[in-house]
């Protein structure tokens, strides 16, 4: 991780760096270590490298493969806006075991996470994409000489061009704090015994019936949380509570459901997460659409298990241009 930076200009009129191929050197040449990202596939690894520029702001480069088995949208013409939520977690993690030298054993707990990203950004093009990532972190919490938690402020730049933006709160828990808090939980591994029957996938955008997070309830516009700790993408690494990209990916899926259409494309999302959510306990996905106009729309999708909202989610979706 020695890439170099020669400059960088001016974004409209809101301070943003604006980033051309000549600006930055050698980011794009392969993929950090997995360790560092939480990945256990190299294949699932999309960051390419991190510099530090001040002592809270970092420059990330990431690549967008052009196809996925799982961050993919059936039209096969853009992106998937999945991608940008994924990446954040990426830098997320990179940002604090190399730029704050967290240890590798700490867990780490999201509080809230959102996102922007224009379509044109996730254009599908002729070679993958690549990202150079702007990372700001604030709010930074420590615990005597360990950062304890921080927020984390993203802008994602494609060609140039600003393409995406987001917001990022975690905190940092060392290993034994991290026991006392999820105590007999943090042991909890292996397939569930039954995995309910999924709603159809073409109903949520998606091709196989693995991919889909969602279960039909005798509740009106409520689902329950689907989940196979096989999935090769959402389980990739032995986790004990489902992941924050799959709660969003149900929320994402409650969606489709609730306007009674796929030809829709997620454009940004506003996730504020409670608690953790267990895997050895049913979690009901309820949605209420806030606005639709036909050509956008606006969901809230709220996560309750136990009687307790454990994540919140605004999902605001728009029609894909591409499709």
């Amino acid at each position: 991780m020695h890439t170099t930076i020669n400059e960088h200009g001016k974004h409209g009129n809101d301070d943003a760096p604006r980033f051309s191929p000549p600006m930055i050197t050698g980011m794009f040449q392969q993929t950090v270590p997995r360790r560092l990202v939480h990945r256990e596939a190299v294949s699932e690894v999309f960051l390419t490298d991190i510099v530090k520029l001040t002592s809270d702001s970092f420059l990330v480069g990431a690549q967008w493969p052009r196809s996925h088995s799982f961050f993919g949208l059936r039209s096969g013409r853009s992106h998937d806006p999945m991608l940008v939520a994924e990446t954040i977690r990426q830098a997320g993690l990179l940002v604090a075991h190399e730029g704050f030298s967290i240890g590798e054993d700490v867990k780490f707990l999201s509080h809230a996470k959102s996102f922007q990203v224009t379509q044109a950004g996730l254009e599908l093009r002729d070679t993958v994409a690549s990202i150079a990532l702007m990372v700001k972190c604030h709010d930074i919490k420590r615990r005597r000489d360990q950062v304890g938690g921080m927020s984390l402020q993203f802008s994602a730049y494609r060609d140039g061009e600003r393409i995406a933006t987001a917001d990022a709160r975690m905190s940092c828990v060392p290993p034994r704090l991290y026991m006392r808090l999820r105590g007999v939980r943090a042991f909890v591994d292996g397939p569930p015994a039954v995995i309910p029957e999924p709603v159809r996938p073409c109903l949520v955008g998606r091709d196989a019936e693995a991919d889909v997070v969602l279960a039909e309830t005798l509740m009106p516009d409520t689902w329950l949380l689907r989940l196979d700790r096989r999935h090769p993408v959402m389980f990739e690494h032995s986790v004990d509570h489902v992941p924050g990209m799959a709660v969003i990916e149900a929320g994402r899926q409650a969606a489709h459901l609730m306007l009674g259409r796929t030809g829709m494309i997620l454009l940004s999302c506003d996730f504020s997460f409670a608690q953790y959510v267990d895997l050895d306990e049913p979690c009901l996905v309820t949605g209420t659409v806030l606005a639709d106009d036909g050509d956008s729309a606006s969901v809230r999708v709220v996560f309750v298990q136990g009687g307790a909202e454990v994540a919140v989610g605004v999902l605001n979706v728009h029609e894909d241009l591409s499709a």
